[in-house]
């Protein structure tokens, strides 16, 4: 066991780049502590700029850039390389909850409890849209799909499944002459369809909701954990719960969608009903794509999850100091760390292929 002891305050939360060389650590006083794993040295760079408790990271894919959100409702772009900041994104106005680079980090993603998820621009340094159709606090999201949907988690009782269609820069006519009509199609389809969601002042993603997703969780989630090879999404919630999503491949989707729409269709014909199902009306239905297949129930609160980089085992920090390694397929425990150093346990991931656990405390 090793253990690093850069600051008294409680480790928040840690991320490790995608190629697992620098680990990050956020505190509750706000500063960041930046760990070069293939160093010898042993020292840490420190990155100082919020001014209350950091609450989520991310690296760029290639580990250049460094996200950080914090409670001071402040998102702060790192220079890994440089070791220094670039610049600030402001606009949240509550604690920020999660945050990813999307798009080869073209641009980023936040969320808040405020109830909003951002889309910025990282060339402009600028929101350029927003996501205001969750009425209560978002304390997470998962991208998947090859970006092309995106699961929100917040204080409801259900995860919300949106679509993603990435567009070019440039897409949405700015001329004075077709900015009009299109304003007033763009009204139009919100007025007869009130699942789609646009803003003609964004040019590069549009936005619809695909479903809700029930959780087995009374209380709010808190986070969501998507597995490497994005087939099985887990839901954290305030409980004792941890729920369990798959995420079905093209043709398994397809064979649902199939599926489906021969069960409608007999029931139709069974109902002796006039009104006919076609194949796009099954598409709707957000279980197609992603669907509940069970659930962790553990002893004691779990603080946090993770997948290993292979995706056979997940593991959970609960509050009474252990860290538990689940079985992804069977939902079994298979382990439990405990030692006398680890004091209350505040985040966790896989590091290393598997073989080892970083783990955050108090």
């Amino acid at each position: 066991v090793d253990e690093i002891s850069e600051s008294t305050e409680d480790a928040l939360c840690i991320k490790l780049s995608q190629d697992r060389r620098w680990l990050a650590v956020g505190y509750a006083d706000g500063i960041i502590q930046l760990f070069d794993r293939k160093s010898d040295e042993s020292n840490s760079v420190t990155f100082s700029g919020h001014k209350k408790g950091v609450n989520s990271l991310e690296f760029s894919d290639d580990g250049l850039l460094l996200a950080s959100g914090g409670k001071d409702c402040a998102v702060i772009l790192w220079d890994v390389v440089s070791e220094s900041g670039l610049f600030r994104l402001n606009g949240h106005k509550a604690p920020v909850t999660h945050l990813t680079f999307v798009q080869n980090g073209q641009f980023l993603i936040t969320s808040s409890k405020d109830c909003f998820v951002k889309f910025w621009s990282l060339k402009s340094q600028s929101c350029f849209y927003t996501l205001f159709e969750n009425r209560t606090e978002v304390y997470s999201f998962s991208i998947f799909n090859n970006e092309t949907l995106m699961a929100v988690a917040s204080a409801e009782a259900e995860l919300v499944v949106y679509g993603l269609t990435w567009l070019s820069e440039g897409s949405v006519p700015s001329t004075s002459q077709d900015k009009e009509p299109e304003k007033k199609k763009a009204l139009s389809q919100l007025h007869l369809d009130g699942n789609v969601t646009e803003d003609m002042a964004n040019r590069y993603v549009r936005v619809n909701l695909r479903g809700r997703l029930l959780r087995q969780c009374k209380g709010r989630a808190l986070q969501l954990a998507l597995s490497p090879d994005e087939r099985f999404l887990l839901c954290l919630g305030a409980d004792k719960v941890v729920d369990v999503y798959r995420i079905f491949t093209e043709a398994e989707s397809s064979k649902r969608v199939a599926k489906k729409l021969k069960s409608a269709k007999r029931k139709a014909a069974s109902d002796d009903t006039s009104a006919t199902v076609t194949e796009e009306d099954v598409k709707k239905d957000v279980t197609t794509i992603i669907s509940s297949v069970g659930e962790y129930r553990t002893h004691a609160k779990t603080k946090r999850v993770d997948f290993t980089t292979k995706c056979r085992m997940d593991q959970s920090c609960t509050a009474n100091y252990s860290l538990i390694i689940w079985n992804a397929h069977s939902l079994r425990p298979v382990a439990c760390l405990h030692t006398e150093e680890m004091s209350d346990v505040t985040a966790a991931l896989f590091a290393t292929g598997g073989g080892h656990v970083i783990a955050g405390t108090k």
